[in-house]
C-alpha cells in the first residue's frame, strides 16, 4: 500500500468520524436538553409551516416580563416549536388560542437542532391551563 493511498484512507476515515459526531450533536432529541422551563401567557400565533420539513411554530404573548433593554423596552413574545407527532399538544394550543386562555408551556431548549427542522430551539413538551395572575406585572420605568 502506498503512502498516498494510506493518507487518503486516513483523511476519509477522519471525515467520516467527524460527520457522524456532527450528526449526533445535531439532533432534535429533547431527552437531554440544554435547558428547560416554563413560560406563561396567551397563545397568539400557531401555524404549520415549512417547505420540506413542516413543523408547528407558535408564539406566546407573556404577561409577566421584565424590561432589560437600554431603552426600557423588550419583547414579551416567546417563539416555540411543537414536534409534528405531538398532535394532542397542537390541539390544546389551538383550543387555548381560540378561547384566549392563559396557558403554561413547559419547554425544552435544544441546541444544534437539524437545520430547517424547526424555526426555534424551544420545543414544547406540556401544556396546562394557567390561573389568572394575582397582581399585575410591575411596570419598570427608565431612569
Amino acid at each position: 500500500m502506498s503512502m498516498r493511498n494510506l493518507f487518503n484512507k486516513l483523511v476519509l476515515g477522519a471525515a467520516l468520524v467527524t460527520s457522524v459526531g456532527a450528526m449526533q450533536s445535531c439532533s432534535n432529541d429533547t431527552t437531554d436538553p440544554y435547558s428547560e422551563g416554563d413560560r406563561v401567557g396567551t397563545v397568539t400565533k400557531l401555524s404549520y409551516k415549512g417547505f420540506f420539513n413542516k413543523s408547528w411554530e407558535g408564539e406566546l404573548a407573556m404577561d409577566n416580563f421584565k424590561s432589560s433593554g437600554e431603552d426600557g423596552s423588550t419583547s414579551n413574545s416567546f417563539e416555540f416549536t411543537v414536534k409534528d407527532a405531538d398532535t394532542a399538544l397542537v390541539r390544546q394550543l389551538q383550543e387555548a388560542q381560540e378561547n384566549g386562555d392563559r396557558v403554561k408551556l413547559h419547554y425544552k431548549e435544544v441546541w444544534n437542532h437539524r437545520p430547517r427542522f424547526a424555526d426555534t430551539d424551544y420545543f414544547i413538551t406540556k401544556v396546562t391551563k394557567a390561573t389568572a395572575p394575582q397582581s399585575p406585572a410591575p411596570v419598570l420605568l427608565k431612569k
